[in-house]
């Protein structure tokens, strides 16, 4: 019997501007006692980056993705800029320099996936959604 699994997805709003370094995913994995790999990035263009991370013996899936600064980049895909916008309200809005998407399978290392969110939110001065 083949068990269906869905993915969950957090999002974090930034605050801060610099950018997010893919092997720094994998450093703050380590640190918490998760042996992690990167195993894709894609630099986008207009997409920012999309990190493709396994973690653990059994080579669970993390995806993060990370936009372009939406005060600097050229232009933000909308869908990122509107979604942004919604989470942190009108008043938040015009602070918001990123967004991050974090995507984990439901069954697939759940403790690694929030070590990541909780040291993103605090190294990007993030609010979690």
């Amino acid at each position: 019997m083949k068990v269906k699994t869905k993915m969950r997805s957090r999002y974090i709003t930034c605050l801060d501007p610099e950018p997010l370094v893919p092997e720094a995913l994998v450093s703050v994995l380590n640190r918490g006692g998760y042996a992690a790999e990167l195993m894709d990035v894609q630099h986008g263009g207009r997409t920012g980056i999309r990190c493709e991370l396994a973690v653990g013996s059994n080579m669970s899936r993390i995806f993060v993705g990370v936009s372009e600064d939406f005060h600097h980049a050229a232009s933000v895909p909308t869908d990122d800029w509107e979604l942004a916008r919604d989470l942190a309200g009108p008043e938040g809005a015009g602070a918001i320099r990123r967004l991050i998407n974090i995507r984990g399978w439901e069954l697939g290392d759940v403790g690694a996936v929030d070590r990541l969110t909780e040291e993103l939110c605090a190294s990007t001065r993030g609010t979690l959604y």
